[in-house]
């Protein structure tokens, strides 16, 4: 494709013009393609940048319109009656639709703030990670089998335990003791991606748990890594990424839907 045919299939993706199956083979291709990703990403933030620009413009029309009024009020003339005295009734008038107008401007205003002041997409990431990381699955050893040697079950063990114990680097090292053709490498992986996130390393989790959606890894941990892939997403500010990941969670009703869809009409809102 040259540039002009990969930026209108960029465009088409991030407004949800795709049809499934192009969708998937889109995601694919940014899966495999560093560069591609990127640039989706930045023309989903030339877009919400853009959008920005036009709100904050809105914004600073009302408050000159504010300001206008209230600290430029023109200086009614009032007309004298046939008696040759002021009309009061008329003066009192235009002070009170004076009033009304400023109390309209100053209503306008304080709502074109509230819908100018983006939530902080961030902190609710990294607050929603807070309150569903869970090693809870790993009651036991999940995916453990005859197969897995006793030094691989015990390095997987204990870094579980360090995990619980925030020792996330070491838990890492210990990950490391575990093969890639264990059949408990997938359960490594998502918990390499904790760990990952949980140091702030979001560019590695990202990695991995993307790994972990690969159609040939099929386990019973793609769920959980969905939802981890994206907030680690939204904290690396890759919203158009975190937007696709959130609508297939509510989409398919799996873990965390609930709380996906709340993110998602934050997500929105911001735009």
């Amino acid at each position: 494709m040259n540039t002009q045919e990969i930026y209108e299939t960029i465009e088409a993706y991030l407004a949800g013009e795709m049809t499934d199956t192009e969708q998937q083979a889109f995601e694919a291709q940014m899966n495999a393609d560093a560069e591609l990703a990127k640039e989706v990403q930045l023309h989903a933030d030339i877009a919400v940048t853009l959008q920005t620009q036009d709100k904050l413009k809105q914004k600073q029309h009302w408050q000159q319109l504010l300001s206008s009024q209230v600290l430029n009020p023109k200086q009614e003339q009032s007309e004298p009656t046939l008696l040759g005295k002021k009309n009061n009734w008329g003066g009192m008038t235009t002070y009170l639709l004076r009033i009304a107008a400023m109390l309209v401007l100053v209503v306008g205003a304080y709502f074109m703030w509230q819908q100018f002041s983006a939530p902080d997409l961030n902190k609710l990431a990294w607050q929603q990670w807070q309150e569903t990381e869970t090693i809870q699955q790993w009651s036991g050893i999940r995916g453990a089998s005859t197969d897995d040697t006793d030094v691989e079950k015990a390095s997987f063990k204990k870094s579980l335990q360090l995990y619980g114990d925030k020792q996330f680097e070491e838990a890492l090292k210990g990950l490391d003791a575990v093969s890639t053709q264990s059949s408990m490498f997938p359960d490594v992986v998502l918990l390499q991606s904790m760990c990952l996130l949980q140091l702030q390393r979001n560019e590695e989790a990202i990695g991995k748990l993307t790994f972990l959606l690969q159609p040939q890894n099929d386990n019973l941990l793609k769920d959980q890594a969905r939802w981890y892939l994206a907030l680690a997403y939204l904290q690396n500010d890759q919203t158009a990424l975190a937007h696709q990941e959130l609508s297939k969670i509510v989409a398919e009703q799996s873990v965390h839907w609930d709380r996906a869809s709340d993110l998602l009409k934050k997500l929105d809102s911001s735009k």
